[in-house]
């Protein structure tokens, strides 16, 4: 939790209410109702005359709530219920706890109706909490890989990696880890394709789950695609008597190679681009290096986009020069080891 929001929550760890006369009778009232960070006086008066009132009404409202269908035949319901009669009469009902009960209940199928979809401020004050608190649950790694595991099982494949992940997205994952992952999405997909299945578990797993997948494919495609510019410029560099369009594009991968005037940079770059199709069949004079060729496609369509907007960094570039840097350092330190 970062320090910030720790100090936020400090500000009261006990549900309130707004003290609206018509809720308080009804068990209808807004909870969470929160003061102002920089109250006035009279305001801080206010809030101390009301506090208590606050405290009795929010905790008539959630008991309200808990009688709710969405909660019938739901033990923690009436443990929180049981709770909460037991409690003094102006001691307040933990926040936290409230919203421990409502992540677990929504993940095992217990969830109130939309805040859109009722008028009971209580209901919609818990509707939103829900949202929220859910939210944060799955934010964090360790709640992330738990819910999963009561969902594809423990044992799944591909579970451990993720949880690795979402940990730390800048990993450095083994083949086998990345199949694993993707074998685990598949899986995900099967769980989300059965209606069956996936009608008790909340939309926000299922979205989470895909925030992450996607971050996970697009940093393992920026390092594919890293992997690949590296040998195909390897293989360029080698060609005999470049013409200087390539020798320009190949400028880009390495700060050392002489610079161009910025007036050619456009003309070097559209001869570069027409002239593709030869390179591919220098390197490849039969045409069976699928991946050379796709790669060739790709750096040609980022490097006019380079060109045409030099303010913005090029990334695959800047991947492949930060790669050979660190080779490059690998290799010292072994000779220095092997010395």
């Amino acid at each position: 939790m970062r320090p910030d929001a720790a100090a936020a929550s400090k500000t009261h760890t006990y549900l309130l209410a707004e003290p609206s006369l018509p809720d308080i009778f009804s068990g209808q009232a807004k909870l969470l109702y929160i003061k102002n960070d920089n109250p006035s006086f009279g305001q801080r008066l206010k809030n101390f005359i009301f506090k208590p009132l606050k405290i009795v009404t929010a905790k008539a409202s959630l008991l309200n709530v808990l009688r709710d269908s969405a909660f019938k035949d739901n033990e923690e319901a009436k443990n929180l219920t049981n709770h909460i009669k037991s409690l003094g009469f102006f001691e307040g009902v933990s926040t936290f706890r409230v919203k421990d009960f409502l992540v677990d209940a929504a993940l095992h199928g217990s969830r109130l109706a939309s805040a859109l979809d009722t008028n009971n401020n209580a209901k919609k004050s818990l509707a939103e909490l829900t949202d929220t608190a859910l939210s944060e649950h799955l934010n964090n790694p360790g709640y992330m890989y738990e819910t999963l595991q009561e969902y594809v099982g423990k044992t799944a494949q591909g579970l451990n990696e993720f949880h690795i992940f979402q940990a730390d997205p800048t990993v450095v994952l083994s083949d086998k880890q990345i199949a694993n992952i993707y074998a685990l999405n598949n899986r995900i997909a099967v769980l989300k394709s059965n209606p069956e299945k996936s009608k008790s578990i909340p939309a926000e797993v299922f979205i989470k789950f895909s925030e992450i997948y996607k971050d996970f494919s697009e940093r393992n495609k920026v390092k594919d695609l890293t992997f690949t510019t590296s040998n195909l410029v390897d293989r360029l560099s080698a060609l005999k008597d470049p013409p200087t369009s390539l020798v320009f594009f190949l400028s880009f991968f390495d700060p050392k190679l002489i610079k161009f005037e910025d007036s050619a940079h456009l003309p070097l770059a559209k001869h570069f681009v027409e002239n593709i199709e030869k390179l591919k069949s220098d390197l490849d004079v039969y045409g069976i290096d699928k991946t050379m060729r796709a790669t060739l496609n790709i750096l040609a369509e980022e490097f006019m986009v380079h060109i045409k907007n030099p303010k913005q960094s090029w990334k695959t570039a800047e991947e492949v020069i930060k790669l050979n840097l660190e080779l490059k350092e690998i290799k010292n330190d072994e000779e220095k080891y092997w010395i």
